[in-house]
């Protein structure tokens, strides 16, 4: 209720019906995905609160120069929802305002260090989408994903001009790498991209670390270039 209640805060009226309605079914797939059979049991810690109240705000509220948020949680305390939870909001939200409009869907993109955390982070937002009342597109973005098509092909049909974009893409900061270097690829994130959140940030570190932050840079150039921001 506290996060329907501030998206109806921030945008308030007809205009906001969309953020409301998104937040609404979010929250309840994401208790369903906890216990199905007694969701509106189900609480969500304070700092997963306090962590989708500000990144909302961030988001839909006044412009207050920052657009990003780092969230430090324990191991098993149940951060991914806490970061995850805004991010399937703006998803859903962008689905119900181009139901008549492609271009005013956004794309969010999760970017993992090492590919088994893509994979875990890919199965554990397929748990909260499962529970949806839409079907929520996620698309792991792994060369194994393409198959059997190969991933040519498969880039080209999944980023196409005519292909709708995915709400939500999981991949590796390797396979990012190697798929800016495809312009079909380049050409849906600058149009759709809103939303870039790197999980497991402490790994990134040396090198490898300023590589990533690179990267990150030349897509979010993209992205302004278009005259749009990104969170």
């Amino acid at each position: 209720n506290a996060v329907v209640e501030k998206c109806k805060e921030l945008i308030p009226g007809n205009p906001g019906f969309n953020l409301a309605k998104a937040a609404g079914e979010v929250c309840e797939a994401v208790a369903k995905s906890i216990i199905e059979d007694d969701w509106e049991s189900v609480n969500f810690s304070e700092f997963q609160l306090d962590s989708t109240l500000k990144i909302i705000t961030s988001r839909y509220g006044p412009d207050n120069g920052y657009n990003a948020q780092v969230l430090t949680a324990g191991v098993g305390s149940g951060k991914t929802i806490g970061f995850s939870i805004a991010t399937l909001i703006e998803a859903r939200k962008t689905m119900l305002d181009g139901m008549r409009n492609q271009d005013r869907k956004s794309t969010s993109l999760f970017v993992y260090p090492r590919t088994q955390l893509a994979f875990d982070q890919f199965e554990e937002l397929e748990s909260f989408t499962n529970f949806m009342p839409c079907d929520l597109p996620i698309w792991l973005e792994m060369s194994k994903s393409h198959s059997p098509d190969g991933v040519a092909r498969g880039v080209q049909n999944k980023y196409g001009s005519h292909a709708t974009p995915f709400g939500i893409i999981v991949t590796t900061f390797e396979t990012l790498k190697r798929r800016m270097r495809r312009p079909e690829f380049m050409q849906k994130m600058s149009k759709h991209l809103t939303t870039i959140v790197v999980d497991e940030v402490h790994l990134l570190s040396g090198i490898s670390g300023g590589m990533s932050a690179q990267l990150l840079s030349r897509l979010a150039q993209a992205v302004y270039d278009n005259r749009r921001d990104i969170h």
